[in-house]
């Protein structure tokens, strides 16, 4: 009994001296979590601080180290969500920014544009923002000398413009500045060209769509400049020339004033004539001719319509007739009591018809005759349609020109045939 209490409290002892060694070691083991906790928090604190640098959040006054400790266990997961949310959303606001990075190159036309890791992974961001950042640099130094050459040249023209309201929300309105002054020179460019055009014509100078190329409008200048010298020669030869027909154009007012004074004359001895005339007329009026009476004339269709003819000879051997027409026949106008004769001048290939008792109300028709011999007395003519049936041709029928044969005449208008 005395060995197992020996035993029992050598045992006690022993466990008495593992539990303080234990005791010892978790003491020592808190102190270290302790103070890694505190490590911890201090950590968390300072990267809450970063993060509200420039981000207009306080994230890191809610996760200060007292309110992280390990004395607030209890609010630890509160408070590190805090910690979270935040870290999402630098982590989406850097995800955003380096899509508008890259967007933003892609609206600059840049080539060979990054991938959007590379503007998210940190062993590379530091070169690919730099190589848009130049890209950008680029197109604006680019813009800014492309606005001051525009303004460099709305000056030349005569059109200032703002370099600044260019750049800014006013830059239609000086953009238009410089299209209508650019749209003036340009009518006034055309206008000039037209003006050359037809300065060439008038000149007779030769000019090609090649000549008006601004590198040849001093060439084409010199060529107008030379045709006008021509025409200016020609001016004078022509002034001179003038100066002679001056002298000319006085002697012919010399014989025109001649003229002149025998027209004058001529005027006295027409109007002489005139009164003389008018007593004819009052003279024919007391013959009882018609003052108004319209007079034919020779080879006029009234004196062809007014001719008539007999058949005075028929040669049936030979196949021809004779009629009395000829080229001394006179056909008379009875003017009043007076008789006008005048000729129907009947060329020797005239055609006749034949009509037989032509004088009575039975009279008939016989045929068709064609002179081929014109005498002065009378005529040789061969029937060319044939005659009516049972009857010939026989002396005493009558014979006149018809109308197609008096148009036919009358459109010819040849001259009379002289008698064979």
């Amino acid at each position: 009994m005395k060995w197992l209490n020996i035993v029992l409290s050598v045992f006690v002892l022993l466990l008495a001296i593992a539990s303080a060694t234990c005791s010892y070691f978790l003491f020592e083991k808190r102190e270290l979590l302790v103070k890694g906790w505190g490590k911890m928090a201090v950590s968390l604190n300072n990267a809450a601080k970063d993060f509200d640098k420039s981000s207009g959040t306080e994230t890191a006054k809610m996760l200060s180290t007292e309110e992280i400790s390990h004395e607030n266990y209890d609010k630890l997961d509160s408070n590190l969500s805090k910690f979270n949310d935040q870290v999402r959303k630098i982590v989406k606001q850097r995800d955003d920014l380096s899509s508008a990075v890259r967007n933003t190159a892609g609206i600059m036309e840049m080539s060979n544009i990054p991938e959007q890791s590379s503007f998210t992974a940190l062993d590379s961001y530091e070169r690919s923002v730099p190589s848009v950042i130049e890209h950008i640099s680029t197109v604006k130094k680019r813009y800014d000398d492309t606005i001051d050459q525009i303004c460099a040249t709305g000056k030349q023209i005569d059109a200032p413009l703002d370099a600044g309201a260019l750049k800014g929300s006013r830059y239609r309105t000086e953009y238009t500045k410089l299209s209508n002054r650019i749209s003036a020179m340009d009518s006034k460019i055309k206008s000039y060209d037209a003006g050359y055009r037809r300065l060439a014509g008038l000149t007779n100078v030769k000019l090609a769509n090649s000549d008006f190329e601004y590198s040849a409008i001093n060439a084409t200048t010199n060529k107008l400049q030379a045709g006008i010298t021509t025409i200016k020669n020609d001016l004078k030869t022509a002034q001179s020339l003038v100066g002679q027909k001056d002298l000319a154009i006085a002697e012919i007012q010399k014989t025109v004033d001649l003229k002149d004074k025998q027209i004058a004359a001529e005027r006295i001895a027409a109007r002489k004539l005139k009164e003389h005339n008018n007593t004819l007329l009052q003279l024919l009026e007391k013959e009882g001719i018609p003052r108004d009476i319209k007079l034919w004339e020779d080879g006029s269709k009234d004196v062809r319509r007014a001719l008539q003819g007999k058949v005075i000879e028929v040669d049936e051997h030979f196949g021809f007739i004779v009629i009395d027409i000829g080229s001394a026949t006179k056909v008379g106008q009875q003017l009043g009591p007076k008789i006008a004769y005048f000729s129907p001048r009947i060329t020797d290939n005239a055609e006749f018809m034949v009509v037989r008792d032509l004088d009575k109300d039975d009279s008939r028709y016989i045929g068709r005759v064609k002179l081929f011999k014109l005498s002065e007395n009378n005529s040789y003519a061969k029937q060319i349609a044939p005659a009516v049936k049972a009857e010939k041709i026989r002396v005493g029928d009558f014979v006149f020109l018809p109308d197609d044969a008096i148009e036919a005449m009358s459109s010819a208008k040849t001259e009379p045939a002289v008698a064979k």
